[in-house]
């Protein structure tokens, strides 16, 4: 299995901290000074487009994760690029965006917690990684969270 991560202390523990990535990224969205969330980075994303990435890319999960639990075999990639440009998120509402992800985590937590520690194993085929897990899952989102997180901080720090 591609990048298979060790459960932390516990699938519990992993839950836990999968569930807690959306208030790492709202508190560093939130203290951006507003006029500064909409300017792009050097890649071209904005702290406000990060959010709706957030929103879009936790929406992709929940689904992979839901299908692995339901027996899937496989799911598919996904463009963040090519969604970032042609869903507009410059012109999405960022609030509601977050909120999405909020709950759309705390919907997939609570799932993790209903299906126990042995959905964790439950597997699936990606065309570009191969087999992963729910457990990989889970981990890349905690990575993920904490990653945009310092990206928005990042994004939306004053000058040097």
């Amino acid at each position: 299995m591609v990048g298979e991560p060790a459960v932390r202390d516990g699938w519990a523990a992993s839950v836990a901290a999968f569930a807690a990535g959306p208030a790492l990224v709202r508190r560093a969205w939130e203290s951006a000074p507003e006029a500064v969330r909409a300017v792009p980075g050097p890649e071209g994303w904005s702290a406000n487009d990060v959010a709706v990435h957030l929103s879009d890319a936790e929406l992709v999960r929940a689904f992979r994760i839901r299908i692995m639990c339901a027996g899937a075999a496989r799911f598919d990639p996904f463009d963040e690029d090519a969604w970032r440009v042609s869903l507009r998120y410059a012109a999405a509402d960022t609030a509601l965006a977050l909120d999405a992800y909020e709950a759309t985590v705390a919907a997939t937590a609570d799932l993790l917690r209903r299906m126990g520690a042995e959905a964790a194993a439950r597997a699936a085929l990606h065309p570009e990684l191969g087999d992963v897990t729910v457990a990989t899952l889970v981990e890349r989102g905690i990575e993920h969270a904490a990653a945009h997180a310092a990206q928005v901080r990042a994004l939306t720090a004053p000058p040097a």
